[in-house]
C-alpha cells in the first residue's frame, strides 16, 4: 500500500465529511434514545429543555446520554472514517509502474454521501419523534386564543371581605389513567383509590364522562414547566409561531419569562396575598423559579433552601 499525495482541498472534504457523518449518526441515535428513555416526550418539550440550562437536571440522565448515544456515535464515526481513510489515502497497485495521476473523485463522492446521510438521518429522526408533533410545533396555528381568550389583567375579580388562604398542589406525573378501566382509567386495578374517592365524592374533576377522564394534553402544556404555566396563566409555554425560541422569553438569562403573560400569582399579588412556593427539587430546573418570581413575586423554598435550613 502506497500513500498518495493528498491535496489540501481533499483534506478539507474529508474533515467536513467526517463531521457530517458524526452529526447524522448523533441525530438519529439521540432521537431514538430520547423516545426510548422518556417514552412519550413531545417535540415542544425537547425544544424547551434545549433552551434551558442543565440546573436541576438529574445527572444520571446526562451520564446515560454520554455513555449511550454519544459514545456509540463516536465509535461508529471512527469506524467509518478509519475505513474511508484507508480507502482514500492509500491505494493498492499491482503494477510496477504507476499510472498517470488523475483527479481522484473519491473525496467528492464521500462528501456527497455524507450530505445524503445527514438528510436521511433527519428523515429517520423526524419519523422517530413524530412528524405530526413537529408540524404542529412549527407550522400549525390555532385561533383559539384569538376567538376565546379573555385577558385576565382586564377582567374584574371580586374577593370576599375576609380573604381565605389558598393551597395549590402540583402533582408531578399523576393523572386519571392510574385509575381502573371502569372508573375511566387504563389500569386493571385502581392505583389511586383515595384520590379517586376524593375527586368523585368531595371535589371537582374535569372529565369527558361520568367518571374520571380528562383532557388530551396539547403542545406547550404537557411537561413540568409548561404544565405549571398552563394551569396558572391559561396559555401554552411557547413563543410566537414556535420558531422564535428566544431563551430570554423563557427566563434562562434572568431577564423576562413570557413577558405579557398574566397569571393567578399576579391576581393574588394584587390582592395582597403573601405567596410562598415549595419545591421538592431545584426550583431553577426549566426556569420555574423565574416564572413564579416574575409572575406573582413568590418566595421560593426549594430543595436547596431546605438543605440550607437543615
Amino acid at each position: 500500500m502506497k500513500k498518495s499525495k493528498i491535496k489540501i482541498y481533499q483534506w478539507i472534504l474529508f474533515a467536513i465529511s467526517g463531521l457530517l457523518i458524526f452529526l447524522a449518526i448523533l441525530l438519529y441515535m439521540s432521537s431514538t434514545w430520547a423516545m426510548v428513555t422518556f417514552n412519550n416526550v413531545t417535540f415542544d418539550q425537547m425544544m424547551y429543555l434545549f433552551s434551558q440550562p442543565l440546573t436541576g437536571t438529574d445527572p444520571r440522565q446526562i451520564i446515560e446520554y454520554l455513555v449511550n448515544p454519544l459514545l456509540t456515535t463516536i465509535f461508529y464515526t471512527m469506524l467509518i472514517l478509519t475505513s474511508c481513510y484507508v480507502v482514500l489515502f492509500y491505494r493498492i497497485s499491482l503494477k510496477r509502474r504507476e499510472s498517470k495521476k488523475r483527479l481522484d473523485p473519491s473525496f467528492v463522492i464521500l462528501f456527497f454521501l455524507s450530505v445524503i446521510s445527514v438528510g436521511g438521518s433527519v428523515v429517520l429522526s423526524v419519523n422517530e419523534i413524530g412528524y405530526e408533533d413537529i408540524k404542529a410545533y412549527y407550522f400549525e396555528d390555532s385561533k383559539l386564543y384569538n376567538q376565546y381568550y379573555i385577558k385576565p389583567e382586564e377582567s374584574t375579580y371580586v374577593f370576599p371581605e375576609k380573604k381565605r388562604n389558598l393551597i395549590y398542589i402540583f402533582l408531578e406525573s399523576l393523572e386519571s389513567s392510574y385509575t381502573s378501566k371502569e372508573l375511566g382509567g387504563v389500569k386493571d386495578e385502581n392505583l389511586i383509590p383515595n384520590l379517586t374517592n376524593m375527586a368523585l365524592d368531595k371535589g371537582v374533576h374535569f372529565s369527558n364522562g361520568e367518571y374520571l377522564g380528562g383532557m388530551l394534553p396539547i403542545p406547550g402544556a404537557s411537561h413540568t414547566a409548561s404544565a405549571m404555566v398552563a394551569q396558572t396563566a391559561g396559555i401554552p409555554l411557547k413563543t410566537a409561531s414556535g420558531v422564535n425560541l428566544h431563551v430570554n422569553n423563557y427566563g434562562k438569562d434572568g431577564e423576562t419569562f413570557l413577558p405579557g403573560a398574566y397569571s393567578l400569582g399576579e391576581i393574588l399579588e394584587t390582592e395582597g396575598y403573601n405567596q410562598v412556593l415549595f419545591f421538592g427539587s431545584d426550583a431553577a430546573f426549566a426556569g420555574r423559579d423565574k416564572y413564579f418570581q416574575q409572575h406573582g413575586n413568590y418566595e421560593i423554598r426549594d430543595y436547596n433552601w431546605a438543605k440550607e435550613k437543615n
